[in-house]
């Protein structure tokens, strides 16, 4: 349950530096995802005829991850496809979704992504944005394998000021985010670390 409560901090604050960004377009996405994910959990667990556990905040995390790894351009629609996915497929069939043998949230992704990839990986600002502008880092590197690092366009890069999913583009936010599981559960910072280097270390091949 305390990394449960940890997970929901974060995800939290990068709702809220999505919307900063992103403005209405990202605020739309994650009330969808949270709506569609916790009252596709109610209902299936009332089909299931089993208890509501109050204090299971899965659902809830749940919809936050899969707003969150969306384009601001997105429609609502997938958001809400990927949130039910996400619980329908990925999290009841298995009770608990301690016993799931995949991530929810990411089950709705890759769904979504199959389906729409073109969607999925469109990072171009959305109208509603309210500092993400420019030319995405997807794009940069497609044209001319480049990515325009002068000074401001790093940081804004590092602070998340450029388009892409609303919830994946602070740099900063993510390296406190280390910090954080460093501090508080040193098991889990070693686990996002080694995933994060490999990430990289396959970005760089």
């Amino acid at each position: 349950m305390p990394f449960t409560v940890d997970m929901l901090i974060m995800l939290t604050v990068s709702a809220i530096v999505a919307c900063f960004y992103f403005g209405s377009a990202a605020a739309k996405l994650i009330l969808i995802g949270l709506a569609v994910s916790v009252g596709c959990d109610a209902a299936g667990t009332l089909l299931l005829k089993k208890e509501i556990a109050l204090k299971d905040l899965s659902a809830v995390i749940t919809g936050l991850s899969v707003a969150l790894v969306l384009p601001a351009g997105c429609p609502g629609w997938m958001a809400a496809l990927s949130a039910f996915t996400a619980v329908a497929v990925g999290k009841l069939p298995f009770g608990e979704h301690t016993k799931a043998p995949f991530v929810p949230a990411a089950v709705g992704t890759a769904f979504v992504t199959l389906l729409y990839p073109r969607i999925m990986f469109d990072y171009s600002a959305a109208a509603g944005a309210s500092f993400a502008t420019g030319e995405s880092l997807a794009s940069m590197l497609r044209h001319a394998n480049a990515v325009n690092l002068t000074g401001p366009a790093l940081f804004n890069i590092l602070a998340g000021n450029c388009p892409g999913a609303i919830g994946a583009t602070c740099t900063f936010f993510f390296a406190a985010c280390l910090v954080y599981l460093a501090v508080r559960k040193t098991d889990k910072f070693f686990i996002a670390a080694g995933f994060i280097a490999v990430c990289a270390l396959f970005a760089v091949l």
